[in-house]
């Protein structure tokens, strides 16, 4: 089975296995490939009360999680798809350290909507990883 980690653009062909592929990209620290995750203009609650617009910012939210060279773990929870729309929940743990090499430990249940765009890719509208907060 291919990663589909390429540093660059990633496909989601089937919404139930977005769980495999970001989880792939993040711990290879693919940085681009995230983003491609997502829909131009969508959202990410990078903390509780926070919210992420747009690829740049998404970009820069990532980037700040991958500085701490991470190990991350997503399991889906929950799957449920209704024709082009489909809700994701998840638990995830990210550990890793942060610049001054202090031990960064962070979790908690993450929800999600993907839509399938007119090539038959599915990206992110909405991604809530802090939704139990």
């Amino acid at each position: 089975m291919a990663t589909n980690i390429t540093q660059s653009a990633l496909r989601i062909e089937n919404p139930s296995d977005y769980d495999r592929i970001f989880q792939d990209a993040f711990n290879a620290g693919d940085l681009e490939g995230l983003v491609s995750l997502y829909e131009p203009d969508a959202i990410f609650i990078s903390a509780p009360g926070q919210v992420a617009a747009g690829a740049d910012s998404l970009r820069a939210v990532f980037a700040g999680f991958l500085a701490t060279k991470p190990s991350f773990d997503l399991k889906m929870t929950s799957f449920h798809q209704v024709g082009d729309i489909a809700l994701e929940c998840s638990d995830w743990k990210l550990e890793g350290n942060d610049p001054d090499g202090n031990p960064v430990a962070l979790g908690g249940r993450c929800s999600g909507i993907l839509r399938r765009q007119g090539d038959g890719r599915w990206l992110f509208v909405i991604d809530n990883p802090f939704a139990s907060a």
